[in-house]
């Protein structure tokens, strides 16, 4: 009789759960990846970000328990776009300040005006980035310490996808990081798309 009181048998069937959710986030990213670069024509609507974030927020908010977080927006208007893009930005922004902030971390998100369109800013105190590691950030697949992904999930797409997207709408991706003091992910959405 094989009984599942065997502490190895126990880690092994984690271990296998947790890369089958790995794996299949992977296929998902590398699909949603695909879709971009083959989709021509995109179905905009308008929309406001504002309510979108808060949305995305109130999903994630179980996430934030124990981290300090803050959350302004002062843009309250409508925007043109694929609100799947969009949302795709804000999430995986969001996840990846999650995951490199420690427990009780520091989180601001913030939705602002800009003379031409909108800004979307986040704001850690997380275990940062190298600063020569920051331009590699957006390669497919890159992850700057190759053995957080295993720890976090991550496959190295998110980011990618960002900028995929981010280019689509001729939107500016900026990051400033200090490694062991914390990021800042800043994207500005002109209104002209």
């Amino acid at each position: 009789d094989f009984e599942f009181k065997d502490n190895f048998v126990i880690k092994a069937i984690n271990h296998i759960h947790k890369q089958s959710i790995r794996m299949s986030k992977l296929i998902n990213d590398i699909s949603l990846v695909n879709k971009i670069d083959h989709t021509k024509k995109t179905n905009f609507e308008l929309f406001k970000p504002s309510e979108l974030l808060k949305n995305i927020i109130d999903e994630i908010v179980p996430v934030f328990k124990k981290k300090k977080w803050s959350f302004e927006i002062n843009y309250k208007g409508n925007f043109r776009a694929n609100k799947e893009d969009i949302s795709c930005v804000f999430t995986n922004l969001i996840n990846n300040s999650i995951k490199y902030t420690d427990t009780h971390g520091e989180i601001m998100i913030s939705l602002l005006k800009s003379s031409n369109g909108f800004i979307f800013k986040i704001l850690d105190n997380g275990i940062g980035i190298a600063k020569e590691n920051i331009s590699k950030l957006t390669n497919r697949f890159y992850r700057e310490d190759q053995s957080r992904s295993i720890n976090t999930g991550g496959v190295g797409l998110g980011l990618s996808i960002v900028e995929k997207i981010a280019k689509k709408y001729n939107a500016k991706l900026e990051v400033k990081s200090e490694l062991g003091k914390g990021s800042q992910f800043m994207i500005i959405f002109p209104f002209e798309n």
